[in-house]
């Protein structure tokens, strides 16, 4: 429902390559984490779109565990782009701040 949309916003980041979607469910308070590599130098796009029934928050880290960006906006939709400085694995974390389950799609390239 939402792949399409959310396929189109990360390709506005430019960086195509290794396009992905999936679709989960997050129970209210849990987080959920999903890692990804990335390449120096070009632009890293996760886009996050929930079923609109909770507020869903995103939080991506680098390897040492450091803060890279993030999207708290009281909404279930989540965009964070970036360019890393360094290859390396990234952790995205997607937050349910709510008090219900929420389905959700993530597209990252």
């Amino acid at each position: 429902m939402y792949r399409e949309l959310l396929l189109r916003t990360i390709s506005c980041a430019g960086n195509t390559e290794n396009l992905t979607f999936e679709t989960h469910t997050i129970q209210p308070g849990e987080t959920k984490s999903f890692v990804k590599s990335y390449r120096a130098v070009q632009i890293a796009a996760v886009a996050v779109s929930g079923d609109g029934d909770t507020d869903l928050d995103m939080f991506v880290y680098d390897e040492q565990g450091n803060l890279i960006t993030h999207d708290t906006e009281p909404i279930d939709e989540c965009i964070c782009v970036w360019k890393p400085t360094d290859n390396g694995r990234y952790v995205i974390k997607v937050v349910n701040r709510g008090a219900i389950y929420n389905e959700f799609g993530i597209a990252m390239n």
